[in-house]
């Protein structure tokens, strides 16, 4: 993911933030819905509760893989 500021239109963020902001919000709303889930609903079977779980393990790797883009790009420009 490229983080280099892009041309603005008036009154908007530019494109790389709005990417960003995409990137961090999508995952964390995911593991919130996820969460949600497991703790509403005690009668999911093993194997449904491993298939949230599972999920929610991907959605911290994509996170994960955001703020190390982010920390590779600030370090770059520090």
């Amino acid at each position: 993911m490229s983080l280099a500021p892009l041309a603005r239109p008036p009154g908007r963020l530019p494109m790389a933030y709005e990417a960003l902001e995409h990137e961090l919000r999508t995952p964390l709303a995911s593991l919130r819905s996820l969460a949600e889930i497991l703790r509403d609903h005690p009668e999911l079977s093993e194997a449904e509760r491993r298939r949230f779980l599972d999920a929610m393990i991907g959605e911290t790797q994509r996170l994960q893989g955001t703020l190390d883009a982010i920390l590779e790009w600030a370090e770059e420009r520090a």
